[in-house]
């Protein structure tokens, strides 16, 4: 079933070029800085949140591939927003879309890449340059209504949210406890990076001094 499905995609895939409702080509610059939050279209879904942009940029730039795989009840893996490249392209977007394959725990991508599914992890195997193992952040099942799918009745999508995308991508703490000192100090230098982001430390600089002055100055301190 799925060899026949693939065989349909593969013949079609050639045609899946869609221009970006964001940034104006085939595709999608934002994460990690956010920077084009302010951007995103105004049709904007509810379940396109701040930390699945993945699935903003899957049905807004890749609409045929989103379609077919809502016809054909595919597996998306969606990397949370801060561990995404800039540019995201049709080959990152067909690695993250899945489908079971005949073996317990396997999934193979529109791209023909396995990757299996180990408790709370998922890990590369054939296909990837380099070994991968990726943690799983939660799964979600949205339903996605029948005037957006275009086709006879809501159709269920399973999401499984991921650390971080199969291959590229940035590395980034998925709880905060993993956030020490130093992976901070290189969040910071990339994000103040960007000219977009100084109004922002700006106000961040100014409330840590007002802070600090009700610290050593105020009576009571902290305590008050």
């Amino acid at each position: 079933m799925w060899g026949t499905l693939k065989s349909t995609y593969n013949a079609m895939s050639q045609k899946i070029a869609a221009p970006c409702n964001v940034c104006g080509n085939d595709s999608f610059q934002g994460a990690p800085n956010f920077s084009l939050i302010g951007k995103m279209p105004k049709d904007r879904r509810p379940y396109e949140t701040d930390d699945a942009l993945f699935l903003l940029v899957l049905r807004t730039s890749f609409p045929k591939v989103w379609q077919w795989l809502l016809a054909n009840d595919c597996m998306v893996c969606c990397p949370q927003s801060a561990s995404l490249p800039q540019t995201i392209t049709l080959e990152d977007v067909q690695t993250h879309v899945v489908t079971q394959t005949k073996i317990a725990g396997e999934y193979e991508s529109l791209n023909n890449k396995v990757v299996t599914m180990v408790g709370a992890e998922m890990v590369t195997q054939r296909g990837y340059p380099a070994p991968r193992t990726v943690r799983v952040l939660r799964v979600d099942e949205l339903e996605v209504p029948r005037a957006e799918v275009g086709l006879k009745g809501a159709r269920k999508l399973k999401v499984v949210h991921l650390s971080r995308p199969f291959a590229g991508g940035v590395e980034c703490p998925d709880e905060p406890e993993w956030m020490d000192a130093q992976l901070m100090r290189q969040f910071m230098v990339m994000m103040k990076s960007h000219p977009e982001m100084e109004p922002v430390f700006d106000d961040m600089n100014k409330y840590i001094q007002e802070f600090n002055h009700v610290a050593e100055f105020a009576a009571g301190g902290l305590d008050r």
